[in-house]
């Protein structure tokens, strides 16, 4: 077993999820920094919320915290990137910063997970789980700005759904493995040749 109870890790996000989706349509007055830090620590509260392990409080409320953090440095460092290129304005700079903070926030968020070792991802594996990152948030992107909407939170929601998703693959794999890295069906250690 992973550290990370899946099952209720994905529970906890959908819940969030709804929960966003409904309080959207009120228009709280909440600043951008406010928001972008919610839905950060909302992801890593269903993190820990997720732990299979009893882990002090101190270091579920610095991961929290932390990872609140890292989204808003996240986003504000795309937007500040996206200002300094020399791309058009419109939809092209929109879908650039959009898709920098996607990947500046899966990777740095997937660092975090690692150094407070609530799973273990090799550096190629924070690259897939990025480029995952990448294209669902484009993808809501794309979707919401076809039909008009002006929900911020259905672009978190994607993010979130992917980089959990690849957390998930990433941490099953890692347990199927045997000592050789070959997979087996059963999930149990392949005997050895002789």
């Amino acid at each position: 077993m992973g550290q990370l109870s899946y099952s209720r890790h994905f529970l906890l996000l959908t819940g969030f999820t709804v929960s966003l989706g409904a309080v959207s349509f009120a228009h709280p007055p909440v600043g951008f920094a406010f928001t972008v830090a919610l839905y950060g620590g909302l992801h890593a509260t269903a993190l820990v919320l997720a732990l299979r392990k009893r882990a002090p409080l101190w270091r579920k409320s610095l991961f929290v915290a932390a990872a609140a953090g890292l989204c808003v440095l996240a986003v504000r460092t795309a937007v500040y990137v996206g200002q300094l290129s020399v791309m058009p304005g419109g939809d092209a700079r929109f879908y650039w910063i959009a898709g920098d903070s996607a990947v500046l926030g899966a990777a740095s968020y997937g660092i975090l997970v690692g150094r407070l070792q609530f799973s273990r991802l090799a550096a190629w594996d924070l690259v897939i789980i990025a480029v995952g990152c990448l294209l669902a948030t484009s993808a809501a992107l794309f979707v919401l700005t076809r039909a008009h909407i002006q929900s911020p939170w259905v672009l978190a929601a994607a993010w979130w759904y992917a980089f959990s998703a690849g957390l998930w693959h990433f941490d099953r794999r890692s347990r199927v493995q045997g000592p050789t890295g070959e997979l087996t069906c059963s999930g149990r250690t392949p005997s050895p040749r002789n």
